[in-house]
């Protein structure tokens, strides 16, 4: 019997599969919608990749214009329903004896919203459901609320953004001080809110300041105790202030300080400063380009346990548009970021991350677009590490930890109304390490639903 219900599954898999790849209006994801049974805020170059798709979307965005101003001066309520699929070839994220498998993610949504002639306020719940056809006790709930609220005045613009996702499984990714013999996924209790203030000083000059909030608790009833230590809170305070040089270029300088606190045993807690200067210019009608330079350090609580360090980092991006359907953006990075896993007296609690990738977006229809992406990465430590020969027990090896990140993206999206739409895609990743223990390649395969009532 239950035999045959695993067979059902896989086949409405295939069908949906099948259906949408051969529809004559087919789909396609964009990187921040490419849904899976995991959350990837965790996974190889998910920071960078995000700021390469946030100036891809929006580089030839036109300022919006906020005179009469639609409103509603009464509550909406907004039902969706979300069905996806994605077929893994490697949920474990293993070496060898890789493990596929298909997991059906079922998410229905629910949401109020009113909006004002100068204020907003939003909020969704989501709460899905992820069954897994060969690994059934891998199968769990997921929940997500989103809220959000502001003020526009004028000059003046006040938001607040909420992200709460409680009971929630992630991919390890590259946090990989999270991985256990049991799993390469963690449970965690996570919150990430956020407070702006834009105020609009003169026609030329703008004043920006954020602060965030961002929680990620590993509970021991989940998680084991070692897994749990690496729970922490993280105090973002965010100033910044730009200047429009002329109607298509701005510069800005920037500020940020984080303080990172590890709480149930943890013993990183740290402080970090960047300082950045950067440009964003529109410098032909179809092209657009924007430069960050920085400076990362970061100072540790207790020394006996890493090491205070620093270094520079960049951001580049050039989009240009083709044609009126087509855009490409071009994309380099170079980061400084936190890595707590294999420290030692040695090896530096930190590395830097290079990425150089390319976006491209087509819009074959009205109604169909394609998206593609592609990146390499390049991320390396300093200090030695040893290790054994996964393969051979009585060899080891001591060398520097470096590792190569390939990642490749295809997608197509159909919205043939407002109120339905249709996904599908494909993602390879591929980890090449100087050590043959942490290399691993994934195939993903994800189709995707979503109506709205």
């Amino acid at each position: 019997m239950f035999k045959i219900l695993e067979d059902c599954r896989v086949l409405v898999f295939l069908v949906v599969l099948w259906c949408l790849c051969l529809s004559k209006t087919s789909f396609a994801a964009r990187a921040d919608e490419f849904n899976s049974d995991l959350d990837e805020s965790f996974s190889a170059g998910y920071s960078q990749k995000s700021f390469a798709q946030s100036f891809h979307s929006t580089a030839f965005d036109e300022p919006v214009e906020e005179t009469n101003k639609e409103s509603w001066e009464t509550w909406r309520f907004f039902k969706g329903f979300n069905f996806s699929t994605t077929y893994d070839s490697n949920i474990f994220l293993s070496r060898i004896n890789q493990k596929d498998d298909e997991s059906l993610i079922y998410t229905p949504t629910i949401g109020f919203a009113r909006k004002g002639r100068y204020d907003y306020f939003q909020t969704f719940y989501d709460l899905s459901y992820v069954e897994y056809i060969e690994n059934g006790k891998l199968s769990r709930f997921n929940h997500s609320i989103i809220s959000q609220f502001g003020y526009y005045f004028p000059k003046l613009k006040i938001g607040v953004y909420n992200t709460f996702r409680p009971d929630t499984a992630y991919s390890i990714g590259e946090r990989t001080e999270l991985r256990s013999a049991e799993a390469s996924r963690v449970i965690a209790y996570s919150d990430n809110a956020l407070g702006k203030i834009d105020y609009e000083l003169t026609s030329k000059v703008r004043l920006l300041y954020k602060q965030r909030y961002i929680l990620f608790y590993f509970p021991t009833s989940s998680n084991n105790s070692i897994i749990n230590k690496f729970s922490s809170q993280t105090h973002i305070f965010n100033p910044r202030i730009s200047y429009r040089m002329a109607p298509k270029t701005d510069i800005y300088a920037d500020y940020e300080f984080d303080t990172a606190d590890f709480f149930e045993g943890g013993v990183y807690s740290s402080k970090s400063h960047v300082a950045s200067v950067g440009i964003t210019n529109q410098i032909l009608p179809k092209t657009s380009v924007t430069l960050e330079l920085g400076y990362r350090w970061r100072d540790y609580n207790n020394n006996d346990a890493a090491q205070d360090e620093g270094a520079y980092q960049f951001k580049a991006a050039a989009s240009q548009q083709l044609t009126h359907k087509t855009s490409i953006t071009l994309w380099a990075t170079r980061d400084f970021e936190e890595d707590l896993d294999n420290i030692t007296s040695t090896l530096s609690a930190n590395r830097v991350v290079y990425y150089y990738g390319a976006n491209l977006t087509w819009q074959i229809s009205r109604h169909v677009d394609f998206q593609s992406g592609m990146s390499i990465g390049y991320a390396t430590k300093d200090g030695y590490l040893m290790q054994t020969d996964p393969d051979n027990s009585s060899l080891s090896f001591t060398r520097r930890l470096n590792n190569d990140f390939y990642e490749s993206n295809v997608s197509l999206n159909w919205n043939p109304r407002p109120f339905v739409s249709a996904t599908v895609g494909y993602k390879y990743f591929k980890k090449d390490s100087s050590f043959k223990n942490f290399d691993y390649d994934d195939h993903k395969v994800i189709t995707s639903l979503k109506f709205k009532f």
